[in-house]
């Protein structure tokens, strides 16, 4: 038996990794959200803290971020002639939080953290993004970096059980 982690919040492969470390097969389940950015775990079919057998599955529900695709009567014909500017999202795994978040406020991207233990990227580092690097776009939508806490310690997965 395996404690199902909470997952909320977290990117879609660092929770699928999580996940299959624990023995867990993750289902992937996508939708839109308006609030949650693309690429984030929304929630799972389970409540964190319960139990689950090895080898059983875990469905995630992972966004896609807001649906864009307006209506015919929103999309007038100058602004599907005039596209905004884009701007490539730069690569920041790897970088401290202060330098990335410079760097992304710097092009113009508001910075979302969220914080995730990480026994091979040091504390304070970005693991992953969201979107990824590379990914065009208007400046003004907002980046999500996973930044690592350093190594969970000794601490069960699942947390403290007082069994």
């Amino acid at each position: 038996m395996v404690v199902v982690p909470l997952l909320g919040g977290m990117a879609k492969q660092a929770a699928i990794s999580k996940l299959s470390s624990l023995g867990v097969t993750p289902t992937l389940v996508e939708e839109n959200s308006d609030t949650i950015s693309a690429g984030i775990v929304i929630g799972t079919d389970l409540a964190s803290g319960q139990f689950i057998r090895s080898g059983e599955s875990v469905t995630l529900r992972v966004s896609l971020g807001p649906n864009l695709s307006p209506s015919p009567r929103q999309i007038s014909p100058r602004a599907k002639d005039t596209p905004g500017p884009t701007t490539g999202v730069p690569n920041m795994v790897g970088f401290t939080l202060r330098d990335a978040k410079d760097t992304l406020q710097g092009a113009g991207f508001k910075v979302k953290t969220v914080e995730q233990p990480s026994d091979a990227v040091p504390q304070g580092a970005v693991i992953d993004q969201v979107p990824q690097s590379r990914a065009e776009l208007t400046p003004g939508p907002t980046i999500t970096l996973i930044v690592s806490t350093g190594p969970l310690g000794n601490v069960p997965p699942g947390g403290d059980d007082i069994f």
